[in-house]
């Protein structure tokens, strides 16, 4: 009796939907045995049976699956006189979802300001492998308008003309057709005036005596401040103006100071200057990059 020929399938265990999934045929005709006459394949998914020939060493084939489930792949060999030999592996197929995620900075803002949104995106994979590709990724805003924008990290800037709280989204899509979506949330405030605070100090070498400035709670503000002018008449005061309710996007390019005494500076937040004996209102008005504007002041009694 002759034996029967023998063959031999390797493939993993499981794959990813879309993914190339790679299968070694091994045929073996045994010593003594008749010679090996066809080797079929059959991935198991009703996408046809391959006919490999005669083939007496290892085969190499790629399969695709194209939707997810459970296929036992199927090879067989026969030789001259008809005898057979067949095995089969089990191949777990899941549909491997992409991943995207957005995000934005800052979350809250006031109109006109802009926000950036980051964009995450990469394709899926199973048990450590890769899966399809992302073909698309599109950030929609909740006016209508969208942007396409490519897998990896992406930044959009975006800014808002009415306040609200608006829900951006990021949708990747993969060749296989799996799509994941991810939004964040913005908040948009009407753009205010903004607060400015105003401090003085004495600026002299050698200062007066003068009363601390009042209210003398450092969080109340606006504040009257005396200073003494000495034998000289006059006194030089250090200003310094503090803006609140700015963001680091939206930062203050411009301060005007105005000393109560006719003369004005365009300066930096703070400065100096001489005044004489007499009570002055300074003021600095600031403004941002946007043109958001605030007014700060300071009374000022120089004796």
């Amino acid at each position: 009796l002759v034996a029967s020929p023998t063959i031999a399938l390797t493939a993993p265990t499981t794959a990813s939907v879309g993914v190339p999934v790679s299968f070694t045929v091994t045929p073996t005709a045994p010593t003594g045995g008749n010679p090996i006459q066809n080797v079929t394949f059959d991935p198991g998914d009703n996408s046809g049976l391959r006919n490999l020939g005669s083939v007496t060493n290892a085969q190499t084939i790629q399969h695709t699956y194209q939707s997810g489930g459970s296929y036992t792949a199927r090879a067989t060999v026969a030789d001259s006189s008809g005898q057979r030999g067949e095995t089969t592996a089990v191949v777990a197929v899941q549909r491997s979802p992409v991943t995207v995620s957005i995000s934005a900075n800052p979350t809250t803002v006031s109109t006109g300001e802009p926000v950036t949104f980051t964009i995450n995106s990469s394709a899926g994979g199973f048990a450590g492998g890769t899966g399809p590709p992302i073909q698309s990724v599109r950030v929609t805003f909740p006016d209508g308008q969208s942007a396409d924008v490519g897998p990896g990290q992406q930044t959009l800037v975006r800014s808002f003309t009415a306040p609200g709280t608006y829900t951006v989204r990021a949708r990747a899509t993969d060749t296989a057709g799996t799509s994941q979506e991810s939004t964040t949330s913005v908040l948009v405030r009407e753009r205010g005036a903004i607060e400015v605070n105003v401090t003085a100090t004495s600026a002299d070498s050698a200062p007066g005596l003068g009363s601390p400035c009042l209210p003398s709670d450092p969080s109340t503000f606006p504040k009257t401040c005396t200073f003494s002018s000495g034998f000289s008449g006059s006194a030089r005061v250090q200003l310094s103006a503090t803006v609140v309710g700015v963001s680091a996007n939206d930062p203050v390019v411009r301060y005007v100071w105005n000393f109560g005494d006719g003369t004005q500076e365009t300066s930096g937040r703070s400065t100096d200057h001489v005044f004489s004996r007499g009570t002055y209102t300074v003021t600095v008005t600031a403004t941002t990059a946007s043109g958001a504007t605030g007014t700060g002041r300071v009374t000022l009694i120089i004796q």
